[in-house]
């Protein structure tokens, strides 16, 4: 893979991307015009003696081609962020709590002034 880098903001990369697509796309037709012509041109004149020479040029032109890679779109993707739960705001939460005094002589039940208190302090 290659690497490129672009000047400029994303209006101007978009812009050079779709050119340089557009000319990687067009060299490529061109290049495989050029092969299916001169493969063509060898499978035609492949056994006729008074052409060997030329057909084994075109061999040997076609093999030194180089090859241009078709132009690949991008993989679409979009990116979704799910809506953030209200636990993450919380700075503190009390579940089932209850609260009261001691008694004052030993036996008596605790007076209970809070019973089953739920709350959260959100920030």
């Amino acid at each position: 893979k290659k690497l490129n880098y672009y000047k400029g903001d994303i209006d101007v990369f978009e812009e050079t991307r779709a050119n340089q697509r557009l000319q990687q796309q067009r060299e490529y037709e061109s290049q495989q015009n050029k092969r299916q012509h001169m493969q063509k041109f060898i499978d035609k004149f492949r056994f006729n003696a008074k052409r060997a020479s030329l057909v084994q040029s075109r061999i040997k032109a076609l093999g030194k081609l180089s090859h241009i890679e078709e132009v690949v779109d991008d993989p679409e993707f979009t990116f979704t962020f799910p809506e953030p739960f209200s636990e993450l705001n919380k700075l503190v939460e009390v579940q089932d709590v209850s609260f009261g005094y001691p008694p004052k002589n030993p036996g008596e039940p605790v007076k209970l002034l809070f019973t089953n208190v739920e709350f959260s302090v959100h920030s």
